[in-house]
């Protein structure tokens, strides 16, 4: 299920997340046309890995910041910039520009946590927004349930669209990503590459930070 629009009118311009978005594409497109050695070096420099804050948690702190404006590919980024492009503007709306941002940022690190509390021995540096973005979809599910989400329902080469209540979408996404992050754990891999868990971590803390000041 792909996620249109939802069926609310933000009171206000999303700037922060209009920004996030241009911060995310200007590093993609950056790393995009250097060499991989340059690549590596910036992944093992700003990319989030458990063992190595361990190894200096002051030294490396900026990490849990950092991590989160690196993505693996063209399908990483569009998927994280859909998702907080669709339900950012009502969150920022609640909060404000400030206070969004950093709950954004809050949601990546308290998600990057998680992921290395579940899978410790996990080896793979950790880039990508998904545990912020996820933040950002507990949240909504907090404040906005009754919202209708227009989803395309892909079928084979085709779909349709039908419009889902809000609670609906978000826990359908929620209880796939935690079924896919019990098969990780099971086969004591992050499949695929990605870090199930933090999904989790972000989505839950958002769903109760908001339902701690609705």
């Amino acid at each position: 299920m792909i996620p249109i629009k939802d069926s609310r009118v933000p009171r206000r311009y999303p700037v922060m997340r209009n920004f996030i978005i241009l911060a995310n594409i200007a590093v993609f497109l950056y790393l995009l046309w250097q060499g991989e050695s340059v690549i590596m070096a910036f992944i093992d420099k700003y990319a989030f890995l458990g063992s190595k804050l361990a190894e200096n948690p002051v030294g490396n702190s900026y990490t849990f910041i950092t991590y989160q404006f690196i993505h693996g590919g063209v399908g990483h980024i569009l998927g994280n910039m859909w998702y907080l492009f669709v339900f950012a503007p009502h969150v920022e709306s609640k909060l404000g520009m400030g206070r969004f941002l950093f709950f954004y940022l809050f949601s990546g690190m308290i998600s990057c946590m998680v992921q290395a509390v579940a899978v410790p021995a996990h080896s793979i540096p950790l880039v990508g927004a998904s545990g912020s973005v996820a933040g950002v979809l507990g949240f909504y599910a907090a404040m906005f349930p009754g919202a209708k989400i227009l989803t395309w329902v892909p079928i084979g080469l085709f779909g349709w669209f039908v419009k889902i209540p809000a609670i609906a979408f978000l826990l359908f996404w929620f209880f796939f990503q935690f079924l896919l992050a019990y098969l990780s754990q099971t086969s004591g891999v992050v499949a695929g590459g990605v870090a199930w868990w933090a999904h989790l971590g972000g989505f839950v803390f958002g769903l109760l930070f908001g339902l701690s000041i609705r």
